[in-house]
């Protein structure tokens, strides 16, 4: 039974920085796209 449930825990643990994974990735790209239309709006506001 120690076998399964440390099985479990890696599983589980996997999962965990898995998902951990995708928030980060999701989070870079938002931040890139804030820059990105920050800059746009910068640029747009020297043009006039």
């Amino acid at each position: 039974m120690k076998g399964l449930k440390a099985l479990k825990n890696v599983v589980y643990i996997k999962n965990a920085i898995g998902s951990l994974r995708q928030e980060l990735s999701y989070n870079s790209k938002m931040m890139q796209n804030l820059i990105a239309t920050n800059k746009l709006a910068m640029n747009a506001g020297t043009v006039k």
